[in-house]
């Protein structure tokens, strides 16, 4: 039986799809869907996700605990919360001890709200 998927989020070479069971999947690009094949990012993450977005060439995922990952290409500037590309998920350090209620991935720029509307 497959997987019931509740959200789905793209970017320009790469999508992600989250079941209901708080699954990550991702095809496409190796370094923005988090491990190169047609897999679960979940093992790479080790946790439910409640939330994801993507951008052009990286994503992003809230694990229902409130920790925010993000992975692939990354400039210089941290535009992902990491200087340089980020081939699997890893957690923003920035954010720690913010338990993060959205996340939204732009072009050049991560943005992350809690449960308080704070940005």
């Amino acid at each position: 039986m497959g997987r019931r998927v509740v959200a789905v989020a793209a970017g320009d070479g790469h999508a992600l799809g989250l079941t209901e069971e708080g699954e990550l999947y991702g095809w496409g690009d190796e370094e923005a869907n988090g491990h190169g094949r047609e897999e679960r990012t979940r093992g790479h993450i080790g946790q439910r996700i409640k939330l994801m977005d993507a951008n052009e060439y990286a994503s992003g995922a809230v694990t229902e605990t409130g920790e925010l990952l993000t992975w692939g290409e990354s400039s210089a500037e941290g535009n992902i919360g990491h200087e340089g590309p980020q081939v699997t998920p890893k957690r923003v350090a920035g954010l720690s001890g913010v338990e993060v209620a959205a996340v939204a991935l732009g072009q050049t720029h991560t943005l992350a709200a809690d449960a308080d509307g704070v940005v």
